[in-house]
């Protein structure tokens, strides 16, 4: 809460940055104006090339890629198109941070790219990385014990399931070994709903549970 990042609220996982939240709350716990959002990671380009990222929000915003400001307009317009170029290997990971707050009023943001070979699109969560990832970071994370969070088959061929004694999931979010997400669902997570793997390649892979005290557990499953 606070358009300055004064107050903080909430930290989740999200796939992309494409959202209409119109006069709502982005989320509980946060008000309806006068807030502020900072997303971080990591962004690796498909192709080499000069890339252009394109920014609409209500309010201001600014975009960081590889340290380098690329975008700044912290102002208190609306829907508005901002765009910002830089130059991206193939297969390099690079940081990139984006910061938006919002006054009163309509709220919404989205950000694109294109380059030559990459027509233009909003950016999808297969180019993301999660922040600062490391499996020793993970594995760091405080897990509930196995009668309060169980993953099953593990190891799994196709279809993944969660038991979490009856809490209330608020997002699942499956990432490789790089931090590559794979697999990100908030939206209304049923449990007894089967998480479909059978595309994911072989090996071990992390599960990232958030539930509706905002606590993060994380496990451990091999997919066969």
């Amino acid at each position: 809460n606070g358009t300055n990042f004064e107050n903080p609220v909430l930290q989740r996982i999200d796939n992309e940055i494409n959202f209409d939240w119109k006069d709502l709350s982005p989320a509980a716990g946060i008000n309806p104006d006068y807030y502020s959002v900072r997303w971080t990671g990591s962004i690796e380009a498909p192709h080499t090339d000069t890339y252009t990222f394109y920014i609409k929000s209500d309010n201001g915003r600014r975009v960081w890629i590889n340290n380098t400001l690329i975008i700044d307009k912290w102002i208190k317009d609306w829907d508005i198109y901002y765009s910002g170029t830089i130059y991206l290997e193939a297969g390099k990971k690079y940081d990139i941070k984006v910061e938006y707050f919002e006054e009163v009023g309509g709220a919404n943001i989205k950000l694109e790219w294109a380059s030559s070979q990459t027509p233009r699109e909003i950016i999808s969560s297969s180019q993301f990385y999660l922040p600062n990832f490391t499996t020793s970071g993970l594995e760091q994370i405080p897990s509930l014990t196995k009668d309060e969070l169980i993953i099953y088959p593990n190891p799994v061929v196709s279809k993944l399931y969660i038991d979490y004694n009856n809490k209330t999931v608020k997002s699942v979010t499956i990432a490789n070994s790089d931090g590559r997400i794979l697999y990100y669902n908030d939206n209304s997570f049923n449990t007894n709903i089967p998480i479909d793997v059978s595309n994911i390649a072989r090996g071990m892979y992390f599960l990232v549970v958030l539930n509706s005290q905002n606590e993060k557990v994380v496990s451990k499953f091999v997919k066969q």
